[in-house]
């Protein structure tokens, strides 16, 4: 599979938590969601909290996921396979996305979702 059919499996899963998420870029390379109400981090006041985006780079597609930076400890189950391509604390490096890979994309994102709604973000 080449990278952007990454881009566009990545972008269908972050595409279907909207609503409640709100998308603020959709363009070929990047799509980025985020939360839907002003809420307080570090003492500050944000429009919205930052959920994820998808990005498509020249040798591979990322997926920036703040809930598991935000919540670290909701993720520590995350699968081997998706352990993997964690390059930092909240971005995924993917050059294939095999279909149980992919489960495990999902389900972290829907994951990282109940967090928000939990939270009061969206």
């Amino acid at each position: 599979m080449d990278g952007r059919g990454v881009f566009g499996r990545i972008r269908e899963i972050l595409a279907a938590c909207v609503p409640p998420l709100k998308v603020h870029a959709d363009t070929a390379t990047l799509y980025d969601v985020g939360g839907t109400k002003a809420v307080t981090v570090a003492k500050k006041t944000v429009e919205a909290m930052y959920f994820a985006s998808v990005a498509e780079r020249k040798d591979a597609t990322v997926l920036y996921f703040f809930p598991i930076y935000t919540h670290p400890k909701m993720f520590v189950g995350l699968s081997a396979d998706l352990k993997k391509c964690l390059s930092g604390k909240s971005c995924f490096r993917f050059k294939t996305l095999e279909p149980k890979l992919l489960a495990a994309v999902r389900d972290m994102v829907n994951a990282g979702l109940s967090v928000y709604r939990k939270d009061g973000c969206v």
